[in-house]
C-alpha cells in the first residue's frame, strides 16, 4: 500500500490500461504497472458541483452551493483519468441527493429526529410528502425558496438523550443556535 499518493494518469498500451502514474505527497513520481488488470475505485464526484451539473439529467438544476455528504475528496479525478484513457461512461446522471443535511456543510450529523417528520420551507409551509423517495424529496427541496427547508420535531420524536445530546453526541442547544 502506498499512502498519500495521488493517481494522475492511467497508462495505456495497445488500447489497454496497464497501470497508473501517481505522485506522492513528497513529490515522488510513481509508475505502477499492473500484472492482471487495473481496478479504478475512486469514490465518485459529488464533491465537484461542476461535474454534478455536467452529468445531471434528473434535477432541474444543481446549485453551485450544494454540499456533498461524501468525502470532500470525491471530486471525480478518477473519472477524469478514465476519460483520458478513453473510457466510456454510463449512468453518470444517477446522482442522489440526501436532502436532510446541514446546507452549509453537507453534514448529516445535525439530525435530532427521524426523517419522516414534517418538512416546511422557508415560508413555513409544508411542501412534500415525507414518505416520498429520497430523490423526490430532494427534487422538491431544490424547488423551494433558497433550496432549504426545516424538519419539525417535538419531544416525542427527537433522538436527544437525558443530557441533551443527539445520537452523534452533539448538544442539541448547539444545533438550535446554529
Amino acid at each position: 500500500f502506498l499512502m498519500e499518493v495521488r493517481g494522475e494518469e492511467l497508462m495505456v498500451e495497445n488500447g489497454s490500461v496497464v497501470g497508473v502514474i501517481a505522485t506522492g505527497s513528497d513529490g515522488t513520481i510513481y509508475r505502477l504497472h499492473a500484472n492482471k488488470g487495473v481496478i479504478l475505485a475512486t469514490g465518485g464526484f459529488t464533491a465537484n458541483a461542476e461535474m454534478c451539473q455536467e452529468y445531471n439529467k434528473l434535477y432541474p438544476e444543481i446549485p453551485n452551493f450544494i454540499k456533498s455528504t461524501n468525502s470532500t475528496a470525491a471530486t471525480g479525478d478518477g473519472i477524469t483519468m478514465a476519460l483520458g484513457a478513453g473510457a466510456s461512461l454510463f449512468n453518470m446522471e444517477y446522482i442522489e441527493f440526501v436532502s436532510h443535511v446541514n446546507p452549509e456543510t453537507g453534514s448529516e450529523s445535525t439530525y435530532v429526529c427521524a426523517f419522516n417528520q414534517p418538512l416546511i420551507n422557508m415560508e413555513g409551509k409544508r411542501f412534500v410528502n415525507e414518505d416520498a423517495s429520497e430523490s423526490d424529496v430532494a427534487l422538491t427541496f431544490l424547488a423551494q425558496p433558497g433550496s432549504k427547508g426545516y424538519l419539525i420535531a417535538d419531544a416525542n420524536s427527537v433522538n436527544i438523550d437525558e443530557n441533551g445530546l443527539t445520537e452523534e453526541g452533539i448538544p442539541a442547544e448547539d444545533l438550535i443556535s446554529s
